[in-house]
């Protein structure tokens, strides 16, 4: 959790204009049901996001928010049942997803996935195939780190 302390800290005094809060214990009930790993959990019940509806490059969601993407907005509600939740958004519509599905030392890694397809009746192997869905970060933590810098170009994503 100190390694994320740091970073949060970092994006707090940066140009992002970003801040955080704790997180309800009913919404941390709501991530716990979406399966994420135990250190995502701990991240979110100190440092959820406060949406600030800034529709830049990347949008950090809330939880609130998090709910609705993956329970009412295409490409969401679609994949989030295949083990890829969204956690934030691209300026252009696309998905920033935990990919539950691959996990390095446990965590799993970050994955953008495209707002353009219908995913409803894909299996969960043509979703992860990675002509599908593009690896763009080992870790959440390495995520934190490219939002901080705002090194967004890095993480290869069409922005529009």
């Amino acid at each position: 959790m100190d390694q994320y302390k740091e970073v949060i800290k970092q994006i707090e005094e940066s140009d992002l204009e970003y801040s955080f809060k704790q997180a309800r214990s009913e919404d941390i009930q709501y991530l716990n049901s979406l399966k994420l790993t135990p250190g995502l959990i701990e991240f979110y019940k100190s440092f959820e996001p406060i949406d600030h509806n800034d529709m830049g490059p990347v949008r950090f969601l809330d939880i609130e928010s998090i709910k609705e993407e993956n329970t009412e907005y295409i490409p969401g509600y679609q994949i989030s049942p295949k083990g890829f939740i969204v956690f934030a958004t691209t300026g252009c519509g696309n998905a920033i997803c935990f990919n539950l599905n691959k996990t390095k030392n446990g965590e799993p890694t970050i994955a953008h996935i495209s707002h353009e397809e219908n995913y409803e009746d894909w299996s969960l192997e043509k979703i992860v195939d990675e002509d599908y869905n593009e690896t763009i970060c080992e870790s959440f933590y390495e995520f934190l780190c490219y939002f901080r810098d705002y090194n967004i170009k890095k993480l290869d994503m069409e922005i529009v």
